[in-house]
């Protein structure tokens, strides 16, 4: 086949690949232990504004912050006492914290 004739198809598969990359979901907290507690602020965590989640499923809605300019920073508590920051200043939908018995509470943002 010729490549005049695919042509027509290249770019929405382009299209396509570069969506779900970008769709693919991130773990947030560095695997350094076994995580404690996580906290998802608007912002910097010494501005102190921590997010509670949507509802009990432990999902956090957030696009609509990065729509006002701001960013958001998941601060990770592990066990051990040590604490992580991870911003996010690239734009995430969603965020959702789930218990993982063998490394703690996980958080998979999209």
């Amino acid at each position: 086949m010729s490549l005049k004739r695919l042509r027509p198809f290249l770019l929405p598969l382009f299209l396509l690949a570069s969506n779900a990359a970008f769709a693919a979901p991130l773990k947030v907290c560095p695997p350094i232990g076994k995580v404690r507690q996580i906290h998802i602020c608007v912002g910097d965590p010494k501005d102190l504004v921590y997010l509670a989640p949507d509802d009990d499923s432990g999902n956090y809605s957030l696009g609509g912050y990065y729509e006002q300019g701001e960013f958001i920073t998941i601060r990770c508590e592990y066990t051990d006492g040590s604490v992580r920051d991870v911003e996010l200043r690239e734009r995430v939908e969603i965020c959702r914290a789930a218990d993982n018995k063998r490394h703690g509470l996980q958080t998979i943002c999209q």
